[in-house]
């Protein structure tokens, strides 16, 4: 039987709904949907291939300044995604590599947002 009762949440990290702009490597103009400790849900335009890492930069508000985070990630996973003005992919990275300051950074953003 499938249902509340049987499901079994298989992330290690609490998953946090937000809207942020992102930027990756030479590639412009994606939107973070969701983010946790251990990575994030993009939706982008680019076509790029499952195991591809690419080096994030995450913006955000901190006080009356923009501040950011950069990571290394690599794609889980990758799906269509189609709205009614939009059509591109949608990715999840996992972090292969973040600085114990920007670490920080990212820790501090989920708690605010929590």
């Amino acid at each position: 039987m499938y249902g509340p009762k049987s499901f079994k949440e298989r992330r290690k990290h609490l998953r946090f709904q937000v809207v942020l702009p992102l930027d990756f490597e030479e590639i412009h103009g994606a939107v973070l949907y969701n983010l946790s400790e251990g990575g994030l849900l993009i939706h982008s335009v680019q076509d790029m291939p499952v195991s591809r890492e690419l080096r994030v930069r995450v913006f955000f508000a901190e006080e009356y300044e923009l501040a950011q985070f950069r990571a290394t990630a690599r794609i889980a996973w990758k799906g269509y995604h189609s709205e009614s003005d939009w059509e591109g992919y949608k990715y999840a990275l996992e972090f292969v590599e973040i600085s114990p300051e920007d670490r920080r950074k990212l820790v501090n953003l989920l708690e605010e947002n929590s």
